[in-house]
C-alpha cells in the first residue's frame, strides 16, 4: 500500500505494509461451581445411590439429601473439583431409582455444619 501525504513542497511518500493482526475474541468459560442440585430423586434413593450414580463424574466431598415433595427429594452434591460438577450436569435427564432427574449448578449453597466434619475425616489419611 502506498500512502501519500501532501506537504508544502511536494508529497511525502511512504510505503506501508499492512500487518496481519490476529486477535482472539473467545474465551474458555470454565466454571468454578463445585456443587450441583439434583431434583426429582425417588424417596427411597439413598446417599449411596447418588454416590454410585455420580461415581464417574469426579470425587464427591459431600451429599446432602432433602425432602422435596411427597414422592421425591433433592440432593446437593459437592464435588472436590469444578470439573466433577461440570461432568455431572451432563447427566441431567438420566434416571436414578426409576425417576428422571434434573441436574443444575448451584452457587449460593451453604454446606451444613456436619459436612465440614465429614470432609475433614475424608481428608485425613
Amino acid at each position: 500500500m502506498l500512502l501519500q501525504v501532501p506537504l508544502d513542497q511536494g508529497y511525502l511518500r511512504m510505503r506501508v505494509d499492512p500487518q496481519l493482526t490476529v486477535t482472539s475474541n473467545w474465551t474458555i468459560d470454565v466454571s468454578d461451581v463445585r456443587i450441583v442440585k439434583v431434583s426429582n430423586i425417588f424417596l427411597a434413593a439413598s446417599k449411596r445411590d447418588i454416590k454410585e450414580f455420580f461415581s464417574f463424574s469426579g470425587d464427591i466431598q459431600y451429599i446432602e439429601l432433602r425432602s422435596e415433595f411427597e414422592r421425591s427429594q433433592i440432593a446437593y452434591v459437592t464435588f472436590k473439583e469444578s470439573q466433577g460438577a461440570d461432568t455431572a450436569m451432563l447427566l441431567s435427564g438420566a434416571t436414578i431409582a426409576d425417576l428422571c432427574v434434573s441436574i443444575t449448578p448451584v452457587e449460593d449453597y451453604q454446606l451444613p455444619p456436619e459436612a465440614y466434619k465429614e470432609i475433614l475425616v475424608n481428608l485425613t489419611p
